[in-house]
């Protein structure tokens, strides 16, 4: 399975018709997502820390605002294996540094707009338990 960048198509599993039941397919889909975000995005790490990153220095994909924890052992856990959700980190940093849902969900907001991150938050099917901020310092 090849999975080809379609310019102008937000990087999700379901827009991008991968299989959320396969795991090879999500594996593969996995590594593309990080790939592109890598090319797509700025080389900064996403913590906060503002250090620079480059492919192959040890990047971890981190799924921010809504993580494997939150959805462990649900069918539908891949849909968080979204370009909204997904942030690039140091490993040092993934590892050894809190990584809050707070600071996630305002990076995505300030990337994509507000109202796009509560559409794909809302496509999920469960209902979020976390307090989202009604506004967003940007």
């Amino acid at each position: 399975m090849k999975i080809k960048h379609r310019p102008g198509v937000v990087l999700g599993p379901t827009e991008y018709g991968i299989d959320i039941a396969d795991p090879e397919a999500i594996s593969i889909w996995r590594e593309f997502l990080k790939r592109q975000l890598l090319k797509d995005r700025p080389n900064i790490c996403d913590c906060g820390c503002g250090e620079l990153i480059y492919l192959g220095e040890g990047i971890d994909m981190h799924e921010g605002i809504i993580t494997k924890g939150n959805t462990q052992g649900l069918p539908w856990q891949p849909l968080i294996y979204h370009e909204y959700n997904s942030f690039l980190v140091r490993h040092e940093h993934h590892m050894n540094r809190p990584m809050l849902r707070e600071h996630f969900f305002r990076l995505s907001c300030v990337r994509y707009g507000i109202d796009a991150i509560e559409v794909w938050l809302n496509t999920l099917p469960f209902k979020t338990r976390g307090k989202w901020p009604n506004t967003v310092s940007l």
